[in-house]
């Protein structure tokens, strides 16, 4: 009967110990995340661990798309648009916003943190895939870029992949990851 009882015990001794392991581990995950600003270990493999965003444009219009996002802190603004003069000409970019900036809206600033840091380290890629005119499938990229995104007007944009005659639908997939 004692030897029941002790197993018994001693189990539940075990399984408590692993559950209040797996807590705390996700716990302190969670609050390593919050204090390095989001740094992600991705190991080299970029298009499996970054954190991506896509739009699929099919009509046509000055402003086609764009996606105000908070990631860990820092919000950016990802953006499709039309260049005026050339109707089959579109500019694809990201850019780092601040918190007092008009395309804020309560939505995207009012609940959710906004991080102090001035600098982000970053590497995005940026993809455009289309019909040319002779209806063959292309593809445009900027491949996988180090940017650090910050405040200031020369580092606020990610490079402008522009895409040139080009028919719709166009779909853009950004990727992100934040460097450690």
């Amino acid at each position: 009967v004692w030897c029941v009882i002790w197993c018994g015990v001693v189990c539940h001794l075990v399984w408590c110990v692993i559950w209040c392991g797996v807590v705390c581990h996700l716990v302190w995950c969670g609050v390593l995340q919050v204090t390095l600003s989001g740094d992600m270990t991705w190991a080299g493999q970029f298009h499996g661990h970054s954190i991506r965003l896509g739009f699929a444009v099919d009509k046509m219009q000055t402003s086609l798309a764009r996606e105000v996002v908070c990631i860990h802190g820092f919000h950016f603004e990802f953006r499709i648009e039309r260049i005026e003069r050339l109707k089959n000409d579109f500019t694809l970019q990201i850019e780092r916003l601040c918190p007092t900036d008009p395309s804020m809206t309560f939505y995207t600033s009012g609940e959710r943190p906004f991080a102090m840091r001035r600098d982000r380290p970053s590497f995005y890629c940026i993809t455009a895939q289309f019909l040319d005119k002779g209806g063959h499938r292309q593809k445009s990229t900027t491949g996988v870029l180090k940017h650090v995104f910050g405040f200031k007007p020369n580092n606020k944009h990610s490079k402008v992949l522009t895409v040139g005659k080009c028919r719709l639908p166009l779909f853009a997939s950004f990727e992100l990851v934040f460097a450690s």
